[in-house]
C-alpha cells in the first residue's frame, strides 16, 4: 500500500510519507515556464493544466502524495465575488457591497471545473493519493471583510467588534461553504481534505476555545472523510486543537514536535512542521532540523512529513527532492 494511505489508516507504512504544502507552485521551473503562457485564472481553470501541475511535483520530487491545484478562494467566485490574483500584495476580492450580501453557495455552481480537475489526474494517475482542501472559516471571511490580505486579523476582528451577530453569520456561511467543498472533493476522489486555515493563530487562546472551536467542530462533525487542519501560530493551543476531532493536525515550525507528541493523543495523526525557511538551502543543518522533526514522532504510524507552512519560492527543486530521500530513508 501506498505509505501515505498507511498513514492516514493508522497502518505501519513502508517508509515515512512526505508531501509539501504549495509543492505545486512558483518554486517549480516547470511551473514558471507554463506561468508565462498563461495567468492564473487560466491555469485554475483548464483541467488539463490543473492536472499538469498538480503531477509535477509527484515526478520531480517523489513525494507520496498530490494536492490539487487550487486556491482558497476560488469558490467565492459562485457567491458573487470577483476574485483577482494580479499585483504583489496577494489575492484580492471585490465586488459585492458588504459582506453580508454575499450569494448563497451551491456547489453546481462551484465556478470553476474542479470535478473536471480531480477526475482527469486519476484517470491519468490512479496509483497517486490526492488531497483536496479549503481555507478556514476566519481565513476565508478575513479576506470577504477585508478585500485581501488581513493576516493578524486586524481588520476582521474590527469587524467582529462593531458586527458582532453579522460576523458570526458570516462565520455560518464559510462553514457551509466549506463542508459543501470538502464533501465535494471526497465523493470526486480526494484521500483526504486540508482546511487551510492560515489566520486562525491571530485568535486568542479563550478566543478560540470558546468562540471559534465550535465552528470548526461543525465542519468535522458534517464531513465523512479523512480531515487534516493546518493554521500557523496555534502552538500554544495544539491540545485543544486536538479535541475537535480532525484525522491530522499540522501545526507550524514554532513548536517543537516533542510538545506536539505530547499535546495530540495516539489516535490523532501529526502532519509537518519542517521551517520553510530552512529548505532554503541544502547544508548539515537542514538534515539535523529534519532530523529534530521527525525523532519524536518516529513511532507513529499516523505520521505525515510535511512543512510548517507552504515552499517558499525560492526554495530549490533538488533541495526538496534530498529532503524527500532523507525522510524515506530515516526508518532505514
Amino acid at each position: 500500500m501506498n505509505s501515505f494511505l498507511s498513514a492516514l489508516e493508522d497502518r505501519e507504512p513502508q517508509h515515512i510519507p512526505v508531501w509539501f504544502m504549495r509543492q505545486a507552485g512558483r518554486y517549480l521551473p516547470e511551473f514558471r515556464e507554463i506561468r508565462k503562457k498563461h495567468d492564473l485564472m487560466e491555469l485554475f481553470t483548464q483541467p488539463d493544466l490543473v492536472e499538469k501541475i498538480t503531477y509535477i511535483p509527484v515526478e520531480k520530487l517523489g513525494v507520496d502524495a498530490a494536492i490539487i491545484f487550487s486556491d482558497i478562494l476560488l469558490p467565492l467566485r459562485s457567491m458573487g465575488v470577483h476574485v483577482s490574483y494580479s499585483g504583489g500584495s496577494g489575492p484580492s476580492v471585490t465586488g459585492y457591497a458588504d459582506p453580508f450580501s454575499l450569494n448563497d453557495f451551491e456547489i453546481e455552481n462551484i465556478g470553476f471545473p474542479l470535478r473536471e480537475s480531480i477526475s482527469l489526474f486519476r484517470e491519468r494517475h490512479p496509483d497517486i493519493p490526492l488531497i483536496g482542501f479549503t481555507g478556514g472559516p476566519v481565513t476565508m471571511a478575513s479576506y470577504v471583510v477585508a478585500g485581501g490580505t488581513d493576516s493578524n486579523l486586524q481588520v476582521t476582528k474590527h469587524y467582529m467588534r462593531r458586527k458582532g451577530k453579522e460576523f458570526v453569520e458570516l462565520l455560518k456561511r464559510m462553514v457551509d461553504l466549506i463542508i459543501k467543498m470538502l464533501k465535494f472533493q471526497i465523493r470526486s476522489g480526494c484521500k483526504m481534505v486540508q482546511i487551510f486555515d492560515s489566520w486562525a493563530g491571530s485568535f486568542s487562546p479563550r478566543q478560540f476555545t470558546t468562540f471559534y472551536a465550535p465552528f470548526l467542530r461543525e465542519i468535522r462533525n458534517s464531513v465523512d472523510g479523512k480531515i487534516t487542519y493546518f493554521s500557523t501560530c496555534t502552538g500554544n493551543i495544539v491540545e485543544d486543537l486536538s479535541t475537535i476531532g480532525f484525522d491530522f493536525i499540522n501545526p507550524d515550525w514554532r513548536i517543537s514536535m516533542e510538545k506536539v507528541v505530547n499535546a495530540v493523543p495516539d489516535h490523532t495523526g501529526i502532519q509537518g512542521n519542517l521551517d520553510p525557511a530552512s529548505a532554503l538551502s541544502m547544508d548539515d543543518d537542514l538534515m539535523k532540523e529534519v532530523e529534530s522533526v521527525i525523532s519524536p514522532v518516529r513511532k507513529r504510524n499516523n505520521y505525515i512529513f510535511n512543512l510548517g507552512h507552504g515552499v517558499l519560492p525560492d526554495t530549490d527543486v533538488n533541495t526538496l527532492r534530498k529532503i524527500v530521500e532523507a525522510v524515506h530513508g530515516f526508518r532505514e
